[in-house]
């Protein structure tokens, strides 16, 4: 039942990048409205759990820093992508991006949590790294500067999932619970939303061919459908992430990312599956059974 709901958090996060690719072909794609989505999505993320909560938050000085930190990670990798999307490394920076998010907790639960592996795991990791590569096959030339940020990427993703996981196992210190915690990224990703927005108020960047964007306060509305989506899928991420290995919990994230995106680009986009699409479908689908096995 735990990583069939994982599996089902998958599929809500697969959607919720559905309702982000339709504010970008309503808004753009530059990076004043890319933070000015970021800082939206957490303040309704904010409201909502508040609500949920009963109109209280838990707060303590670890589970603070904790928040703040995978604020931070994800505020930075945006950052770098933004540069590497300029350089032309979309399908790379997207490789690095997923395999990071899998791989790093991976091998952190292994040499620093004592998380049990196997044959089976391991087939199932090389497995869906080849599915991520599949589905991200590029034949971009890509130089030293782009191979780092790349690198810089893979781990910054995957210190977002690792501080994750840190801290719904964390013993020693005193954290919140997981209602709260999501509180407390909402409030550090409006902190360092609005920062960014501040920064870039003036920096405005011209849209591609100079097409006109028709903007209207109607993309609200597609941040909230997104923000009680994410919240969904990110809670039971947390909740899992207490009792499923990360070994086990984020390579079945990713597959099952990878399989639905397909999917639902299919179906609302009408985006063709392609022969390396249709390959990292099977073999995320082998790594999930893998992995859950």
């Amino acid at each position: 039942m735990a990583y069939a709901l994982i599996i089902f958090s998958a599929l809500l996060t697969s959607l919720s990048f559905i309702f982000t690719k339709i504010y970008q072909k309503t808004e753009g794609t530059s990076s004043y409205v890319g933070f000015r989505w970021s800082c939206a999505t957490g303040i309704f993320t904010i409201i909502i759990f508040l609500c949920i909560n009963g109109f209280s938050a838990g707060f303590t000085p670890y589970s603070f820093l904790m928040a703040f930190l995978q604020s931070a990670f994800t505020t930075l990798y945006t950052i770098v992508s933004l540069k590497l999307m300029k350089m032309g490394t979309v399908a790379l920076y997207t490789l690095f991006l997923m395999t990071g998010g899998m791989i790093v907790p991976y091998f952190m639960g292994l040499i620093f949590l004592d998380e049990p592996s196997n044959i089976t795991k391991t087939i199932g990791l090389i497995v869906t790294v080849l599915g991520v590569v599949m589905t991200n096959f590029s034949k971009e030339k890509i130089n030293l500067q782009q191979l780092l940020l790349c690198i810089l990427v893979f781990f910054l993703n995957g210190g977002v999932s690792a501080v994750s996981k840190l801290h719904q196992v964390e013993t020693t210190y005193e954290t919140v619970g997981t209602v709260d915690f999501i509180i407390l990224m909402g409030i550090a990703r409006v902190i360092f939303s609005l920062a960014l927005i501040m920064f870039l108020k003036n920096k405005k960047e011209p849209l591609p061919n100079n097409k006109p964007v028709k903007s209207s306060f109607h993309w609200i509305y597609i941040c909230i459908c997104t923000v009680i989506i994410t919240s969904l899928s990110s809670y039971i991420q947390l909740d899992g992430a207490r009792t499923i290995d990360a070994s086990i919990i984020y390579p079945i994230i990713t597959g099952g990312t990878i399989i639905f995106t397909a999917l639902s680009a299919g179906i609302f986009f009408r985006e063709k599956i392609t022969k390396n699409i249709l390959a990292s479908i099977i073999l995320c689908t082998v790594g999930i059974v893998l992995f859950s096995m």
